[in-house]
């Protein structure tokens, strides 16, 4: 999946989102920080190499 999907499909989310109530919105919110609690390490390692590819070019 490349970033112009990734972004795509977050657009259509946010839209789906906006129509739901605040429990709802929660429940997505936790979702979320669940997700990137459980691929903190794969998160924080791929930042790492884009950094240090940054700095080689």
């Amino acid at each position: 999946m490349d970033l112009e999907q990734i972004c795509g499909g977050l657009k259509s989310a946010a839209s789906i989102l906006a129509l739901q109530n605040a429990s709802q919105k929660n429940a997505a919110l936790k979702s979320v920080i669940d997700s990137l609690n459980k691929n903190r390490a794969a998160i924080l390692n791929a930042n790492k190499i884009d950094v240090a590819k940054a700095f080689k070019s």
